[in-house]
């Protein structure tokens, strides 16, 4: 009986099994594609939601003032917009103090009375605004919690780190002036900005202001330029807060102003304005995440 004949055995390439070279850099080459997809859109999806809860913030600063509007029948801020920069502030605070720190003070606290003279001390700061009428002294609760409303953790010491400082040396928009040590609510980007705020000049409706100069702008209250020096505002004027401003700004005034304005609430009750730089980190421009006051 002959013998059954012997598996035929495959034949063996020479040499070690693997990619040969054409096959690696087809790999290499898929995978350079797929990453030149993947990493702009994970990039804008985490934009996206930095953008998102930066709105959410807003809204939490915004219910805290309208609540603190409901107690003191006002907008937050115990300094008067005369004593904000560019103009002289009153003494013990350690520089001159913005918008975005009065509103701070108003809804989160850090002045007191010290023998008859307004100071801040930072331990205050969460505890709730103090009465600054000597023949009132009482203290209302925080209307907004801290972490939720974005407050700036960058401390040395106890204190809170002023914005010259080195240690936001890496944060853009951040002009030089003589800042306070209070503390500001900034937005949730990885390079956390200010959140400004700023109120309406009471009684002054349909302008935007200078200082010097009014401009014409529809359906919004007017609001001193002044208070936004510190910061990085690409068409507002150069140079001191008196200087005289370039014409474009009108224009700038209108179109950037007028977009942060709701037609539906009277001018009257839009009496405050928050904004946050955006995906552009640049202030002024209209990626910019606002919030205009609508007290009802």
């Amino acid at each position: 009986m002959p013998n059954p004949p012997l598996p035929v055995r495959p034949h063996r390439r020479s040499g070690t099994n693997g990619f040969t070279l054409i096959e690696l850099l087809v790999v290499i080459g898929i995978i350079v594609v797929l990453m030149g997809i993947l990493i702009p859109v994970a990039s804008h999806v985490r934009q996206t939601a930095y953008a998102t809860s930066t709105q959410s913030q807003l809204l939490v600063i915004q219910q805290g003032i309208e609540a603190y509007r409901q107690v003191f029948e006002a907008y937050p801020g115990p300094l008067a917009d005369g004593q904000l920069l560019p103009t002289m502030n009153p003494a013990n605070l350690g520089g001159l103090a913005t918008g975005s720190e009065n509103l701070v003070l108003g809804l989160a606290g850090g002045l007191q009375l010290k023998a008859g003279n307004i100071t801040y001390n930072s331990a205050l700061v969460g505890q709730g605004p103090f009465s600054l009428n000597p023949l009132k002294s009482q203290r209302s609760q925080a209307f907004v919690d801290l972490a939720a409303a974005g407050l700036d953790t960058v401390k040395s010491s106890s204190a809170w780190v002023n914005w010259k400082d080195p240690a936001h040396a890496n944060v853009a928009n951040q002009g030089s002036y003589s800042d306070t040590p209070i503390p500001e609510f900034v937005d949730r980007f990885p390079d956390a900005l200010p959140i400004l705020y700023i109120r309406a000049r009471l009684g002054a409706t349909g302008t935007v202001t200078d200082g010097s100069t009014s401009y014409p702008a529809k359906l919004i209250p007017a609001y001193d330029m002044r208070q936004l020096y510190p910061y990085s505002f690409p068409k507002l004027p150069k140079g001191k807060p008196t200087a005289t401003p370039p014409k474009p700004f009108a224009l700038y005034a209108a179109e950037y102003f007028g977009t942060l304005a709701d037609t539906s609430v009277p001018k009257q009750k839009d009496g405050y304005l928050l904004i946050s730089a955006g995906l552009d980190r640049k202030y002024g421009t209209l990626d910019d995440i606002t919030s205009a006051g609508k007290v009802k």
